[in-house]
């Protein structure tokens, strides 16, 4: 991709007459992108949806990028879920979330899911109940570290919600759960749908927006618009049960 220093060039022309693709050689330098801002081939799609699988190895998951430019300070998730979670359930079910052990062997977490019949939001050890939650409900979560709140349909609750977003340990589709802790292991919840994924740094630039799509050889999976690079699944299970299912194509 060409540009002007570190500006990614969006558009050429010639006159009236807009370039859709320049080539250096054999080399592609520069390439408009069709709506949703993926590249030619790429079809966006409402959503990507995870397996239905009760074994946890089998379910399929996202790693996470670490090639922010800037530091995210909001970020924004939206998704919706089949797991059956009940009032009484100690399960908790990660959505998104990092959660890993420390030397001390303190678990550190930073992680949104579904636990006691509630939408959830761990930091540490401790939960903070968002929303009740209904399999099947579209949930859109806002985090904001500048306003220490997280807003969920409409509820705000001032959480602390750390920094933890963006690292090789964070996973979309679950988290990393490598010591026992106070909350019991985290579960992969099954049947879920994640519609759009969004970073923003404290101007309010997207340093990361994943496009839930399927790539020209017909793989689904997340691109990140921001910094060109499509992300599919992480799981190198070969059980017929670990794939990520389409959602319907995007008007």
């Amino acid at each position: 991709m060409i540009g002007i220093g570190t500006q990614k060039i969006a558009a050429l022309s010639v006159g009236t007459a807009k370039i859709a693709r320049g080539l250096v050689g054999e080399t592609v330098v520069f390439e408009t992108k069709p709506a949703y801002g993926l590249p030619a081939g790429y079809t966006k799609v409402e959503y990507i949806q995870n397996g239905s699988s009760g074994t946890q190895s089998y379910m399929p998951y996202i790693n996470m990028p670490v090639t922010a430019k800037k530091t995210a300070t909001k970020f924004e998730i939206k998704f919706s879920s089949q797991q059956s979670v009940p009032a009484n359930s100690n399960k908790f079910y990660a959505v998104y979330g990092y959660n890993i052990a420390t030397s001390s062997n303190k678990v550190s977490r930073n992680t949104l899911g579904i636990y006691n019949g509630k939408v959830c939001y761990q930091y540490g050890l401790t939960p903070t109940e968002l929303v009740d939650y209904t399999a099947n409900t579209i949930f859109d979560a806002v985090f904001d570290t500048g306003t220490r709140t997280i807003q969920i349909n409409g509820v705000s609750k001032n959480v602390a919600i750390g920094t933890n977003w963006r690292t090789k340990n964070n996973l979309l589709f679950g988290s990393r759960n490598t010591a026992v802790s106070a909350i019991p292991d985290d579960y992969f919840p099954q049947a879920t749908r994640v519609y759009t994924f969004k970073m923003r740094d404290a101007d309010g630039n997207l340093v990361l927006e994943l496009a839930p799509c399927i790539d020209p050889s017909g793989v689904i999976g997340m691109y990140d618009v921001v910094e060109d690079v499509f992300y599919k699944n992480a799981n190198p299970s070969t059980n017929a049960a670990n794939k990520f299912i389409a959602g319907p194509v995007a008007s």
